[in-house]
């Protein structure tokens, strides 16, 4: 049976003995027919199932193309951490009409509440974020957020996720964020990055043998050329598959033009899956005087929709930002209004919805042809 499914079963049973069955009252029937209907096609998870690797597609279980988009969280440590739940999950995927959102746990020095200082708390919080998102059907991206090479810290946090979350399809880890290394050598950065990975990526697949794992790419993921030349191969990761291993890419619209484009259209026809974590219309991820470039961002997106390629836009966060979705005001639970929203929030929603509309529109696997879901 669909996982998700299961506590809508007991909700019918109960819905029954309360009503005395449908069939005695025809407004609890229908009730029950809708729910019932909706049932498989109202949940990212439920539309697509399992996701895996095609060439350089992400496909879901019955062999689709799909395209994933979302938002992206701020650091776990900052404005917007109070956010992080179930809540929030379902206010995104029901009035954004997201389909993943990432959370970034950082893992960086001189933060106070980071990993590195309050590991249990950090990892409550990231609980929280997991569970709301496999309870609501929504795709995570678990983001080890660091700049340095904490490959130990990031063994701990993405091996626990993975084994006690793994069977979930919902899950895609992003194991190392923006490692920094010099432009001038992006070579020398990948041969760590590839070290890093070998040391990471069996401890997720001890557990999870089968959800995405995503690679970084060299100096804040602007390199996917110089991976996709070298690309992770099964003796680098002690016999495991690379079957199910995408590489990312950050782009900042304002900052970022068509030479990374380039970089990436090379990296494609080299066969490289690319996932986008990372994407935003302003300059820089960071600061309230960030101009925003829309016209680099139509044409980023054009290239995103051309090639299908999945992506997270920062942030979700009250942080005095330009790319901050969010006011102070905005509730712990979700349930915003336009007041609770900023510039950048009240266009990101309607861009979701926009987009969501056509992602909701798909068939569930299982209504498919040769339909092949393998969510239980």
């Amino acid at each position: 049976m669909n996982y998700l499914l299961k506590p809508l079963v007991i909700f019918i049973v109960l819905l029954n003995s309360c009503t005395g069955g449908p069939n005695q009252d025809s407004e609890a029937a229908q009730v029950l027919t809708e729910v019932q209907s909706r049932a498989d096609i109202t949940t990212p998870v439920s539309l697509h199932g399992r996701l895996h690797v095609a060439n350089t597609q992400l496909v879901d279980d019955c062999g689709r193309s799909v395209q994933l988009s979302g938002i992206s969280h701020f650091w776990h440590t900052w404005e917007g951490k109070e956010h992080w739940n179930g809540d929030v999950v379902t206010w995104l995927r029901d009035d954004w009409r997201v389909s993943v959102v990432r959370a970034p746990l950082a893992c960086h020095p001189n933060v106070e509440g980071d990993y590195l200082t309050a590991p249990e708390a950090s990892m409550q919080q990231l609980r929280d974020l997991v569970e709301g998102a496999i309870k609501q059907g929504v795709y995570v991206i678990v983001d080890f957020h660091a700049h340095n090479n904490y490959a130990d810290e990031a063994i701990e946090v993405l091996g626990t996720i993975a084994k006690d979350y793994g069977q979930h399809p919902n899950l895609i880890y992003a194991i190392w964020n923006e490692p920094v290394g010099s432009p001038e050598n992006p070579e020398e950065m990948w041969a760590e990055i590839k070290a890093y990975a070998a040391k990471v990526i069996p401890a997720i697949r001890k557990y999870d043998p089968e959800n995405i794992i995503v690679v970084p790419t060299p100096h804040y993921d602007q390199f996917p050329d110089v991976a996709a030349k070298d690309m992770l191969t099964a003796q680098d990761l002690g016999g495991l598959t690379t079957s199910h291993i995408m590489y990312d890419l950050h782009a900042y619209a304002g900052q970022h033009k068509e030479m990374i484009r380039d970089r990436a259209n090379v990296a494609l026809a080299l066969g490289l899956p690319i996932i986008m974590t990372e994407v935003g219309r302003v300059a820089v991820n960071w600061g309230p005087d960030n101009p925003i470039d829309s016209m680099s961002f139509n044409t980023w997106m054009n290239w995103i929709d051309e090639h299908g390629i999945s992506f997270t836009k920062w942030s979700l966060s009250y942080r005095n930002e330009v790319s901050s979705s969010l006011l102070s005001s905005a509730s712990p639970t979700g349930n915003w209004t336009e007041a609770d929203l900023s510039p950048e929030g009240k266009w990101n929603r309607n861009f979701f919805r926009t987009r969501g509309h056509k992602f909701y529109a798909s068939k569930p696997c299982t209504q498919m042809p040769n339909g092949n879901s393998k969510v239980e």
